[in-house]
């Protein structure tokens, strides 16, 4: 008969414990959906859509996909090929995560086109990167070197020491893993 009175309180922390999290992540999906279902702006979708997709990566990956497939299409319906390039970023993030090596080496191919296009060098560096792990993946080691070295050529024109430093070691982790030692030492040098 003692125990009556914790009886109230051990249904409390459960109720808490056992709802807690569900509820902050329905809340979250709740919310992304009132974007997608709102009078939002395109952008707003699409960023939504990019959220959502990473979100329901972990639990179910062919759903996540069809979330980032769905954020490209509405951004290339838009037409703004700055918004192109962030949904594809979604996708490609998710082809590599799930071991889609030629469907993340050609999306990465296309934001590296688009990079282009928009003449963004940090963009454009930071995708040659990307392409260079996506034909690393591939066991295209000639390619991943190459681009790692044009990511390279890209940030010493940008003249930013940091970005620099970044895509020599870069470059460097490309040429040892590819086992190009000799390359290696000369480029430390």
């Amino acid at each position: 008969m003692p125990r009556a009175p914790f009886a109230p309180f051990g249904l409390l922390m459960a109720f808490v414990l056992l709802s807690g999290q569900p509820a902050r992540s329905s809340d979250a999906r709740d919310s992304l959906r009132h974007v997608l279902d709102s009078d939002a702006t395109i952008a707003e979708r699409v960023r939504a859509m990019g959220r959502l997709a990473m979100r329901t990566a972990p639990s179910d990956p062919a759903l996540a996909l069809a979330h980032a497939s769905n954020g490209v299409r509405l951004a290339e319906r838009d037409g703004d090929p700055l918004r192109i390039h962030e949904a594809l970023d979604v996708q490609r993030d998710l082809q590599a995560r799930f071991g889609m090596v030629t469907e993340h080496v050609a999306t990465t191919l296309r934001m590296v086109d688009l990079a282009r296009s928009l003449g963004d060098a940090q963009l454009l560096g930071h995708d040659l990167q990307e392409l260079s792990l996506a034909y690393r993946a591939s066991d295209r080691m000639e390619q991943a070197i190459e681009h790692a070295r044009q990511a390279l050529a890209i940030a010493a024109a940008t003249r930013n020491d940091t970005a620099r430093g970044r895509a020599e070691r870069f470059l460097m982790d490309a040429l040892l893993r590819a086992g190009r030692h000799e390359e290696l030492s000369k480029q430390i040098k």
